[in-house]
């Protein structure tokens, strides 16, 4: 219900609030008076096209400003799905720039003009000669039932299980569809996937090739000069563990003459079996060494393979191949469980469709309850209105799929005189 009207800046109006109470508001005057403006201020309300040429003052920009009462519309579930703060009193706001551009919000939310026009056609119908009334609108004549009938909760309860029932039967279409992609690219898929498989990568596996092909390539070079190394520290023949064994021998001569020398000898005597367990560690490294050319030919070829697949299937590291892998394979038992799965998801939806269909039975006769509450009351109102023989009639037919307001299809039926239905 519409409960207040800001207008400013827009036409001929600079600025006016107008205060609707409850029952019926009359706005009259002559022609020329500005009825027809204040209806097209409305239409901004309604997400009718703008532009500045509505602006009462081309400096200022319009704003059209509507406060609705919504309390029993029912609307709290659209406003939660736009992400929308929902308010029983709720605040419609459309601002014209004098630039032409145009904003809308909903209680200080921005919102596309489209959303307005959607959550603003629930609250407003404008008619007037030669335009269709809202009332012939077979959506609009079931929400008068649903409201008669006081169907709100159940209208809740129905349409939480109507989409439910809508997202199980779209992802068995999704099912399906990438079933017949995966079999269509299956052979080519599976062969992808042996050759990761048979490959059976390694994470840091590259890296370590790399490293050991690199120390077989040169090996006789790191033999060589490890040997020679050896030789400089421990050799039979002037090396530094033989001149450090002297020195402590000459340093030992004179630590009776001066004590404190004691200590350096301890450290020579230290530096020498350092030196000496390092030389150990060099020719062990030396022995571990060798020529191997058939290992030379297996890393190379190990090598080779890893980047041919890494260039195959535009990847940076091994890693990204095993997720490939992974991916593929997920794939594969798409295809191989595809009935498995498809059968379990149609379990769920004849599970869920027999829950829909109570409650969508629930609505129908709650509505069908109403019926004759409603053409009753109606014609009564229309023969005291001088009409006596107004009838209503209310068609109803049950669908055979559900919709998102069950399966009910309702037509008001009218005739104003003798056998006209």
């Amino acid at each position: 219900m519409l409960r207040k009207l800001s207008i400013l800046d827009y036409a001929l109006i600079e600025k006016a609030d107008i205060d609707f109470d409850k029952g019926l508001s009359v706005i009259t005057g002559e022609t020329g008076a500005g009825k027809s403006i204040l209806l097209g201020a409305l239409g901004l309300i309604l997400g009718q096209r703008a532009d500045g040429s509505v602006l009462f003052n081309n400096n200022e920009k319009c704003v059209v400003e509507s406060t609705f009462d919504i309390t029993h519309y029912g609307m709290e579930e659209l406003f939660a799905q736009e992400d929308i703060d929902y308010d029983n009193q709720t605040i419609i706001r459309r601002e014209i720039a004098p630039n032409g551009k145009s904003r809308a919000f909903i209680n200080d939310t921005p919102v596309t003009v489209t959303l307005l026009k959607t959550i603003v056609s629930r609250l407003i119908d404008v008619h007037s000669q030669h335009q269709n009334l809202l009332l012939s609108d077979d959506n609009y004549q079931l929400t008068i039932i649903d409201t008669v009938a006081n169907n709100h909760r159940l209208m809740i309860d129905y349409k939480n299980q109507f989409n439910e029932y809508k997202e199980l039967t779209h992802k068995e279409r999704e099912l399906i569809t990438e079933n017949e992609r995966l079999k269509k690219d299956q052979d080519y898929v599976r062969f992808q996937f042996n050759q990761l498989n048979d490959a059976k990568l390694q994470v840091d596996e590259l890296e370590l090739h790399e490293e050991e092909l690199q120390r077989l390539n040169h090996a006789e070079e790191i033999k060589s000069n490890l040997n020679s190394a050896t030789t400089i520290l421990s050799g039979e023949e002037q090396s530094i563990t033989q001149n450090l064994h002297e020195a402590i021998n000459k340093v030992q001569k004179i630590a009776e003459f001066l004590p404190s020398t004691i200590k350096a000898v301890d450290r020579l005597d230290s530096a020498c079996i350092d030196l000496i367990d390092l030389a150990a560690s060099l020719d062990r490294f030396a022995e571990s060494i060798e020529f191997d050319p058939a290992r030379i030919n297996f890393l190379q070829q190990r090598i080779d393979l890893i980047y041919n697949l890494l260039s195959k299937h535009k990847a940076s590291k091994i890693t990204e191949l095993l997720d490939i892998e992974k991916d593929l394979d997920t794939q594969l038992k798409k295809v191989s469980f595809f009935d498995e799965t498809l059968q379990e998801l149609q379990k769920q939806i004849t599970a869920c469709a027999s829950q829909l269909n109570i409650k969508a039975q629930a609505l129908t006769d709650s509505r069908k309850a109403a019926f004759n509450h409603i053409t009753t009351s109606i014609e009564a109102q229309l023969h005291e209105l001088g009409i006596p023989n107004a009838v209503l009639a209310i068609s109803h037919e049950i669908k055979e799929q559900f919709g998102s307001t069950g399966r009910d299809e309702i037509s008001f039926l009218f005739a104003a005189n003798k056998n006209g239905i």
